[in-house]
């Protein structure tokens, strides 16, 4: 997508004869000096100068460098990730300037009553961070979260013009995420696929193997649209193998919600194609008070504390590790219930407004109930409670976390009205890939909070910018 200012009066042939002026001096000084780095001012204006009228090309090396990027610590207790997190800031300015130069935020995708939504919950962010237990870590969230709504959301939005533009970011994305998951295979196959060895082979482009088990999951269903929509058999071949590793990708990881979110996704389409999406979030909010009335009536959770000694993390062995899991005797699943109770407790203390964003840790310590102790209650990873719902109730009070629920079930709810009132086999397609990627992420938020990694969070985001165009485009349609 170019965008080119206004071409009125004198503004660009000012432009030019001040950026000559610029390089004449520049190339005079760098002959003077002999320094070539003289040139990398103008060479710098020259970049940013196509940033602004063509920030789609930076888009794409985004969506490349993202399954690439690795965490890296800076001082002060800041981190990054490189190189996504530079690409995302710098395209978040461009986005920005070219506002500035002019361009009007598109009206349909503002309009729309999703991201409505979403900027009503980034508004409470803001209300809570007022009254955060911790201003800096609040405030970085804050921050982290504009650049990336700018980017994925926004400027994908008005990137996103046709289902074909879309089927050319996924190419770009999910050809670099299969390159990264054939070399974790290669690496993995060489110590035989071992549950041991799950966790170290990831590294450095994965943070883990839940990462690596949610990444390739969520992906998946993108991979399969694109071998579907190929004409040819020829054309299938690539996304076909590039499903295939997901798939493997998936089943090696050894992350237990990844295998269950698969055949979940697949209910789930068939929940969208009989239209039962609704009762299906009625039962599962139903479920879920059931369950919470049920364990804090007589504080009858307590029945449920781990035995530390026997509470263990059979590595070695995939099949104890699922019968820890049942038997509750898993010490990753007894943390979580660890930190959930935790949660619980900081909700009750303060119900309106939370700790604030990003103040889970370490402010659920005062919380915990020493009787659900494991032997990584330590928390060197400094992660927060393994579930993203409850962490918005936790650090952004009630309203936050109504607000993120009533969110999350609108996108939902919003495929299965996109797929019943398009006929059209590609936009059927497309919603329902966009479904099933929302779906397996939302699976994973019950366990964990990975929403806020650059890898999950970009295609979360990515993905409900294109759930807009496509009910926008449906629309325009079915009035035509």
């Amino acid at each position: 997508m170019i965008f080119v200012g206004p071409s009125t009066g004198n503004g660009p042939l000012k432009i030019y004869l001040a950026f000559s002026a610029l390089l004449l001096a520049t190339i005079s000084l760098a002959i003077y000096k002999q320094n070539i780095y003289f040139l990398i001012p103008p060479l710098a204006l020259v970049v940013l100068g196509i940033a602004l009228t063509n920030y789609a090309v930076l888009f794409y090396l985004l969506l490349l460098a993202i399954p690439f990027s690795m965490e890296v610590d800076l001082p002060g207790g800041f981190g990054t990730d490189l190189f996504s997190e530079p690409l995302i800031i710098l395209l978040a300015a461009c986005y920005v300037g070219s506002w500035l130069l002019g361009k009007n935020p598109d009206k349909h995708l503002m309009q729309h009553p999703l991201i409505k939504l979403l900027l009503l919950f980034f508004l409470w962010s803001v209300v809570t961070t007022l009254f955060s237990a911790d201003y800096l870590r609040s405030g970085k969230y804050l921050v982290a979260k504009t650049w990336y709504l700018l980017v994925f959301v926004f400027l994908a939005g008005d990137l996103v013009q046709n289902p074909a533009t879309w089927r050319r970011f996924l190419y770009f994305l999910i050809s670099a995420l299969g390159v990264v998951v054939t070399i974790t295979l290669i690496r993995h196959a060489a110590v035989g696929f071992t549950f041991a060895a799950a966790n170290k082979i990831v590294a450095p482009f994965l943070r883990n193997h839940v990462m690596y088990g949610v990444l390739s999951a969520a992906a998946l269903p993108y991979a399969v649209y694109l071998t579907l929509q190929q004409k040819t058999t020829r054309g299938r071949i690539i996304p076909g193998i590039i499903s295939c590793l997901l798939l493997a990708g998936v089943l090696a990881s050894y992350t237990r919600a990844s295998w269950l979110s698969l055949p979940l996704a697949v209910l789930y389409g068939l929940v969208i194609r009989f239209r039962l999406t609704r009762y299906l979030l009625a039962c599962i909010l139903l479920i879920s008070l059931a369950a919470v009335i049920y364990l804090s009536a007589n504080y009858r959770y307590m029945q449920y504390a781990p035995e530390y000694e026997k509470t263990i993390f059979n590595k070695d062995d995939i099949r104890k590790h699922l019968q820890a899991t049942y038997t509750l005797r898993d010490v990753s699943g007894m943390e979580r219930v660890y930190r959930w109770i935790a949660a619980a407790r900081m909700i009750a203390d303060r119900p309106f407004t939370g700790s604030g964003p990003n103040t889970f840790y370490p402010e659920y310590l005062k919380y915990t109930v020493s009787r659900f102790t494991t032997y990584v209650s330590d928390n060197p990873e400094q992660s927060t409670v393994h579930n993203y719902f409850l962490l918005q109730f936790a650090e952004q009070g009630y309203v936050g976390g109504i607000l993120f629920l009533i969110f999350m079930g609108y996108i939902l709810l919003l495929p299965e009205k996109i797929y019943h009132r398009t006929t059209q086999p590609e936009h059927r397609r497309t919603v329902l890939a966009v479904a099933l990627c929302i779906f397996i992420i939302a699976v994973h938020l019950f366990l964990n909070e990975l929403l806020e990694t650059d890898k999950i969070g970009s295609l979360f985001y990515l993905s409900l910018a294109v759930l807009i165009r496509l009910d926008e485009w449906t629309a325009e349609r079915t009035v035509n």
